[in-house]
């Protein structure tokens, strides 16, 4: 997901415009997420599976939970999931915007809530039924970025006023609470959108942000800062780049991606630039540990949503960092060194790899990133290029053209790298994906979600739940999530979850399955 577009809109709109006047009084959304259209097909497709588990993944410090399920937007979770046997489905009618899984079995969501007019919230839900338990929003505040952070109790997110608020979310027998331990002011840092904060190693909280001219409707510049645990600011401003992903963190070392901006935005084969950046505490300043162009090209891909790199900088165990370019014909993974590596090293590129095919090859997703504990990183990219782009939930006609994902070009590609910085494409394959996958490590299958493509090309819309053998790319199962709009993911991803079900928010809801 990405947060160009929304950062335009928000630019042209007066600030107070956004303030939740009213703190909601109740959450909406009750029973199940009923089919929009009339259709008919196939509920099961393939064959149950056998669990092939992985090593555990690498844990990165700090050890949080994110929009991208950790502080390197890896996409991979220790936890059981569905193998397709007798499989279950469930759902639940609810403004969902993005979902939060702690290990304790959390449900955290920012979601739409009710006061005198919609607003937004962050609701603690039971796991099983997704009955809300409590709930919160800031006063005149207006919660809109996906890209928070959950470490330990605490809950860390940005609004539109340029506020960043950490909550506490407290668990006692059957109690349930969330509520605000404390908040950072930063209008005086930043005069756009915060797009992404996370914590790194030391609590210092990282955010990223973008910059507007007056009287300009795209962002000019960005801003890379921190806020240490006992409030200090440092901060660096960058000119003609803007931020269109979540940032990445392990240790002291924060991984920030920025695009073109500003008049270089319409540019033929336009630079953006990867950076490792650390908190100089002393001067409270940022220090760049190494800075990297990449091919941004010419425009914006087909059904794309960034001006440049589509990716989040996804974290290979300790040694390496990759991101898509967004290079004209054909996009390419890209693969450096983290700062300690580099530092060993002396060198922070690695390799870079075509994806897909070339004229129909874009990512606008996070990707999969897990390290085997021996001797091998690997990468999965869905490919975007032709979607029909993040749509309006409030449109009239639900079940409109603009569900039809026919014109997405397929594509999902593994990459390894090895030890040594050697790297290959290990397979290639044709599924249609309409999200980022997700990994588990407990059954070794990649979990995402697809649209029948011959059903779509007659206007109508059957979504699945597809499971991936991470070893081979072969497709093992698909299993029907539901009929028509309200079952579309609009850019969503599917998250694994503690109890062993795997979830993705839809237009309608929410929607999950999970073995009988």
């Amino acid at each position: 997901m990405q947060l160009l577009h929304l950062a335009i809109t928000l630019a042209s709109i007066p600030w107070y415009a956004f303030g939740q006047m009213e703190i909601p009084k109740d959450l909406p959304g009750d029973g199940p997420v009923l089919n929009s259209q009339e259709v008919y097909p196939n509920n099961f497709i393939g064959k149950s599976a056998l669990a092939h588990p992985l090593s555990p993944k690498f844990r990165l410090t700090p050890d949080m939970i994110s929009f991208h399920q950790d502080g390197g937007n890896t996409r991979t979770q220790d936890w059981p999931a569905p193998l397709g046997l007798r499989p279950q489905n469930y759902s639940r009618a609810m403004g969902v915007q993005s979902l939060y899984l702690g290990g304790d079995g959390t449900v955290l969501t920012r979601m739409t809530c009710n006061g005198t007019t919609p607003s937004f919230c962050m609701a603690v839900l039971d796991p099983q039924s997704l009955d809300h338990l409590a709930f919160w929003a800031p006063q005149n505040q207006t919660l809109v970025s996906p890209y928070g952070a959950f470490l330990e109790n605490r809950f860390v997110i940005s609004t539109a006023e340029r506020f960043i608020y950490e909550v506490e979310i407290k668990l006692e027998g059957k109690q349930v609470s969330i509520h605000e331990a404390k908040f950072v002011d930063l209008t005086s840092v930043t005069s756009g959108l915060i797009v992404s904060v996370m914590y790194d190693g030391d609590r210092n909280l990282w955010f990223i942000s973008n910059s507007f001219s007056a009287g300009s409707e795209q962002p000019v510049g960005a801003t890379i800062g921190f806020v240490t645990p006992n409030g200090e600011i440092g901060k660096m401003d960058v000119h003609g780049e803007m931020v269109e992903n979540s940032l990445a963190i392990n240790g002291k070392t924060a991984y920030v991606l920025t695009g073109p901006a500003g008049p270089s935005t319409n540019t033929m084969s336009a630079m953006g630039y990867m950076y490792a950046a650390e908190a100089d505490l002393d001067n409270l300043s940022v220090t760049v540990v190494w800075k990297e162009a990449y091919d941004a090209g010419s425009s914006v891909k087909p059904g794309g949503l960034a001006r440049g790199s589509g990716s989040s900088p996804v974290l290979l165990g300790d040694q390496f960092v990759g991101f898509t370019d967004n290079a004209d014909s054909q996009v390419n993974l890209n693969i450096f060194r983290q700062a300690d590596a580099f530092r060993q090293n002396g060198t922070s590129f690695v390799c870079k790899v075509p994806l897909f095919e070339p004229g129909a090859s874009s990512n606008e997703n996070a990707m999969v990133g897990y390290f085997d504990g021996d001797a091998t990183y690997s990468v999965v990219i869905n490919n975007n290029y032709g979607n029909p782009g993040m749509q309006d939930p409030g449109t009239d006609d639900i079940n409109g053209v603009w569900n039809s994902f026919a014109s997405l070009a397929p594509g999902l590609d593994r990459v390894d790298i090895s030890k040594t910085g050697e790297c290959r494409v290990r397979w290639k394959s044709s599924f249609l994906s309409t999200s980022g996958t997700q990994l588990s490590t407990k059954t070794g299958l990649l979990y995402g979600y697809t649209q029948d493509k011959k059903l779509a090309e007659q206007g109508e819309y059957v979504w699945y739940y597809t499971a991936v053998d991470f070893d081979t790319g072969d497709v093992v199962w698909e299993q029907l999530a539901g009929v028509g709009g309200v079952y579309n993911n609009n850019f969503q991803h599917v998250l694994v979850s503690p109890s062993g079900a795997i979830y993705v928010p839809v237009m309608g809801g929410v929607a999950w399955m999970k073995d009988e």
